[in-house]
């Protein structure tokens, strides 16, 4: 007998357990679905508990952390996970008494795995609604911290090397017309304050027969004629002071035109004395 010759209490029964039995089945699929997003999302995921203990991983976590599942699920604790400096500052991040809207959401922090290798980790947190538990995304920035701080030690090093070298070094931007660094020899040379120094117009340090020469050399280069790296120019200084000095230029260009250079300078005012 089909659904649709059954009539009253029968049919409504069996209706009854039909759309119960549908709903089930939309639930399992949904349940399904989500677990599969929560799995394959290639990135390492966590669900927690407000005493920090975490309750639920996902495969890119057991490869971050070190932990299998059965290791982590339901004993782990962000604690014991956490850097011992930094476990206070994600402590205040997810449970100071704030507003769901004040309570920062990211942050970074260093983790400590399985294997008591230290991370750089970059946390996203959201609240699952309804629920006391938190899920929270984790990336593993610890190249990309390593690389800014090579950088940043690189940049120290060679600023120090243009701030205390014997010659002259600025660089200029052709395209604006102004000077966009200079070290303290070169403030030394021509009697300007570095904030003097790079008010100034390249053009305002050389003197007419230098200027020449200058806009000589730049119609080569635009010419794409071969200059050689060093020139020598008579520049004036503050106050009018003038001396020869010889110039080691090396062009940077943007889509084949010289854009600036950066420049290192010698005084040679002894020599063509």
């Amino acid at each position: 007998m089909s659904t649709k010759q059954m009539t009253g209490p029968l049919h409504r029964a069996v209706r009854k357990f039909e759309e119960k039995s549908s709903q089930l089945t939309l639930e399992e699929w949904s349940e399904r679905r989500y677990r599969n997003v929560f799995e394959n999302t290639g990135t390492a995921m966590v669900i927690f508990a407000p005493d920090m203990t975490i309750s639920m991983t996902n495969s890119e976590f057991e490869k971050l952390a070190g932990y299998s599942r059965k290791e982590a699920e339901g004993k782990l604790n962000w604690k014991d996970l956490v850097d011992k400096h930094d476990l206070e500052k994600l402590k205040a991040y997810l449970f100071e008494n704030q507003s769901e809207e004040e309570r920062p959401r990211e942050f970074e922090f260093r983790l400590k795995d399985k294997h008591g290798q230290i991370k750089d980790i970059f946390l996203k947190v959201g609240t699952i609604p309804g629920m006391d538990e938190n899920v929270a995304s984790i990336m593993d920035v610890t190249d990309r911290k390593r690389a800014e701080e090579a950088l940043k030690t690189s940049e120290e090093k060679y600023r120090q090397l243009v701030i205390h070298a014997p010659a002259g070094i600025y660089e200029v931007d052709f395209v604006n017309q102004k000077f966009i660094t200079v070290n303290d020899v070169m403030c030394e040379y021509t009697g300007y304050s570095r904030e003097e120094f790079l008010s100034l117009s390249p053009f305002d340090i050389l003197t007419e027969d230098s200027k020449k020469r200058f806009l000589e050399r730049m119609s080569k280069v635009l010419a794409g004629e071969p200059v050689p790296e060093t020139v020598e120019y008579e520049i004036r200084g503050k106050g009018g002071r003038k001396f020869w000095v010889i110039l080691n230029a090396k062009l940077v260009y943007q889509d084949g035109m010289p854009k600036g250079a950066a420049v290192v300078v010698y005084d040679i005012t002894e020599r063509k004395m």
